[in-house]
């Protein structure tokens, strides 16, 4: 059975998506079969609740993969995101692009 994949990211950072699935093919965390949760905002539906539906996505998953950045660190969604991988006890990798400075936050420091 293929993994499922949630990746976190801030709206702005969606340019830097194809190079981070790149890079989880090449180290084989991401199989070429395995689900990625991409563009969940283009798949909502008037009266749905965004809170509800990450939830789920983030519950289905075996990895989230956050994508932090300086836009995703202030981003509510990312930091909530991330909150909830942790308190469902995922699997959390953490990637940061080369131009972008590493502060991760601290609970997922780890």
């Amino acid at each position: 059975m293929a993994k499922r994949i949630f990746i976190s990211y801030a709206f702005q950072d969606k340019k830097y998506l194809g190079q981070v699935i790149d890079e989880l093919r090449k180290h084989g965390i991401v199989a070429k079969n395995e689900r990625i949760e991409l563009d969940l905002m283009n798949n909502l539906k008037r009266g749905f609740n965004i809170r509800t539906i990450l939830r789920e996505r983030i519950h289905g998953a075996s990895i989230v993969v956050i994508l932090w950045t300086e836009e995703g660190a202030m981003s509510h969604f990312v930091n909530y995101e991330a909150g909830m991988a942790d308190a469902l006890g995922k699997q959390i990798i953490i990637v940061v692009p080369k131009n972008q400075p590493p502060r991760v936050p601290f609970d997922l420091s780890g």
